[in-house]
């Protein structure tokens, strides 16, 4: 912990290595702790323990200061990393069984369009042209009814 010096008989400062001498914040520069440094001088008990305890706020306020605003550190030059932590994995690998199996729980004409559209990414055009559909809009709404019954088998 910093020492404490006394500058002009009231104003407390630290003093620390970081900070040049005659630097540094002051601790009491207050009226109120002006008057307590007068009582003190003069005897008052009261006044001295209200002064002690006042200084030993000061001084934890600034170790908190402190703490809060870490050191600056210089970066290094290298890039982030892009690997995948082992949790990330565990959860994406439990993610897509999980998928896996309710896609197995689907009917197959279901299966086959989430397939399609999730996974190898078809269009809708694609879709409604490869399933022999009517129309682009019935392709839609049949997507849109898989996927919510693959929703729903999630959901279970």
């Amino acid at each position: 912990m910093p020492g404490l010096t006394m500058i002009s008989g009231i104003h407390l400062r630290m003093k620390d290595e970081h900070f040049p001498e005659g630097s540094g914040m002051a601790l009491l520069s207050d009226e109120p702790t002006i008057e307590l440094v007068l009582s003190a001088r003069t005897g008052d008990r009261m006044a001295l323990e209200a002064l002690r305890m006042s200084v030993i706020n000061r001084i934890r306020d600034e170790i908190r200061r402190v703490g809060r605003r870490p050191e600056a550190v210089e970066l290094t030059s290298e890039p982030p990393a892009d690997d995948t932590s082992p949790l990330e994995a565990v959860i994406r690998e439990e993610a897509y069984e999980r998928y896996r199996a309710a896609l197995d729980k689907l009917r197959a004409r279901d299966r086959e369009m989430v397939v399609a559209r999730v996974e190898v990414q078809w269009s809708i055009q694609e879709i409604a042209h490869r399933f022999g559909m009517a129309s682009v809009d019935a392709a839609r709404v049949a997507v849109s009814r898989s996927l919510k019954r693959l929703t729903a088998q999630l959901g279970t």
